[in-house]
């Protein structure tokens, strides 16, 4: 897991050094909204990149009418993209928020959940038809209300989440709007990076694995002594779950593999699983839907199949549990 921030013009100007001093591992910047730039993007891009802060992401803010300005927006926010120099590695999200419908009122066009999802996969689908990652910035109330879960699991997701730990499984958690940095004066959105690593929604046995769901005064080092016998190889829990670092949170889901008496249990308690080759058009939302009679299954899919994204293809041999 690593710690970030979110920003815009707002913050105004930004000591980039004084960020990185503070322990910030990366920075989500808001390249524009409709078809203007953020004023502070360029700057913000430049600051990042001198002092080694990773931009994991940039964000538009949509005020899009319907589905083709959606997709301007999205060629508009690719444009500035590449013009800041950042890479295809950089997810573009797309943001839908109560001030687009608010502004589309105005202008005599309603906006509801359909236009929201269409708008959503315009934006999206052209992200992704240009090599770039795309992804969906939605808090608890779009995601329950303005959104769907079979949307949401074809793109990278980060939820705006105040109460704790988010909700819902997500790659990026926006945890708080009045966050603290050195070099950023006032409230700042703070940031939780869980690379890549999908949260299962269940902590039974799968695929010969245990999972273990992390505690207050857990460490790495602790949980490896305690589940494969030995601190040291806190390593293989990392690269298991593809951590980047050592830092963990309560609430996080880890998977363990190991040789001793706990995991052996666990290995025996494993359900038995079959094989799904993927067709073209195919999602996993749909794969679960089908073949599990539940969508929002497809996490259990993920965690079988060893795969952190949701982004599959044509051909590709997934892990699916019999039942």
């Amino acid at each position: 897991m690593m710690k970030g921030i979110d920003i815009s013009k707002w913050q105004g100007t930004v000591d980039f050094t004084k960020v990185a001093a503070n322990g910030i591992q990366f920075a989500i910047l808001r390249e524009g909204y409709s078809q203007a730039v953020d004023d502070k993007f360029f700057e913000y891009a430049k600051g990042c990149r001198a002092n080694n802060i990773p931009v994991k992401g940039v964000y538009h803010f949509s005020y899009a009418l319907n589905a083709e300005q959606a997709k301007n927006e999205a060629a508009f926010c690719i444009k500035q993209v590449e013009k800041a120099g950042l890479g295809k590695d950089t997810v573009i999200f797309y943001d839908f928020e109560y001030d687009t419908v608010k502004q589309a009122k105005k202008k005599g066009v309603n906006l509801g959940k359909s236009e929201c999802i269409t708008f959503t996969k315009a934006f999206c689908e052209y992200v992704t038809s240009h090599g770039y990652k795309a992804g969906i910035y939605s808090n608890i109330d779009y995601h329950k209300n303005m959104y769907t879960d079979e949307l949401i699991s074809q793109y990278i997701y980060w939820l705006a989440d105040y109460t704790g730990d988010p909700d819902y499984p997500c790659v990026f958690h926006q945890y708080t709007s009045k966050g603290s940095v050195n070099g950023i004066a006032g409230n700042v959105d703070l940031d939780y990076f869980y690379d890549d690593v999908v949260q299962p929604e269940s902590t039974t046995a799968t695929s010969g694995y245990e999972t273990y769901t992390v505690k207050k005064g857990d460490s790495l080092w602790k949980i490896a002594a305690r589940y494969l016998g030995d601190g040291s190889r806190y390593k293989e829990i990392m690269t298991l779950n593809s951590l980047t670092s050592t830092t963990i949170h309560p609430g996080l889901v880890l998977r363990i593999s190991g040789t001793n008496t706990k995991v052996n249990k666990a290995a025996k308690k494993t359900k038995k699983t079959k094989t799904y080759t993927v067709k073209k058009g195919d999602t996993l939302w749909g794969i679960a839907e089908k073949n599990l009679k539940n969508g929002s299954r497809y996490v259990e899919i993920m965690s079988l199949s060893k795969i952190t994204s949701t982004t599959i293809h044509a051909g590709q041999v997934l892990t699916l549990p019999e039942k």
